[in-house]
């Protein structure tokens, strides 16, 4: 099995221990983590630069629609790319640590666990960029 044997979305329970064993589960987590790392550096700069760094007398409705484009974009990856991470993180946690945020049934036996969490934190980005 390779590193997307659980689909390229990485849904409990394809991409739990016992759905999708090994190690490259984790490597494309730590990648999805340092990937999500590096939007955030690109939004901050990009925001920023727009903010504080615009043409002398230029104001918000002068800038050309490009710029709006990336700006608008730069926003919304700042609302909602940490919602995808903290579902990776989430996913990391339960493959490397044990924990039981999305193991199937822990709800019922332990009070714990559910992985339609899952779903709905990586929908939440995975629906916003289908529609921008």
């Amino acid at each position: 099995m390779g590193a997307a044997a659980g689909g390229w979305q990485a849904y409990p329970t394809l991409s739990t221990l016992a759905g999708q064993p090994g190690a490259r589960p984790d490597a494309l987590d730590r990648r999805r983590l340092l990937h999500g790392l590096s939007l955030d550096h690109g939004r901050v700069n990009y925001i920023t630069t727009v903010v504080r760094l615009r043409a002398p007398g230029m104001g918000y409705f002068q800038m050309p629609l490009s710029v709006w484009g990336i700006w608008l974009t730069a926003i919304l990856n700042a609302l909602f790319v940490p919602v995808l991470a903290a579902g990776v993180l989430l996913l990391f946690l339960d493959r490397t640590f044990g924990s039981h945020f999305f193991v199937a049934g822990m709800a019922v036996t332990k009070g714990g666990g559910d992985p339609i969490l899952y779903q709905h934190l990586f929908w939440i980005f995975g629906t916003r960029r289908s529609t921008s």
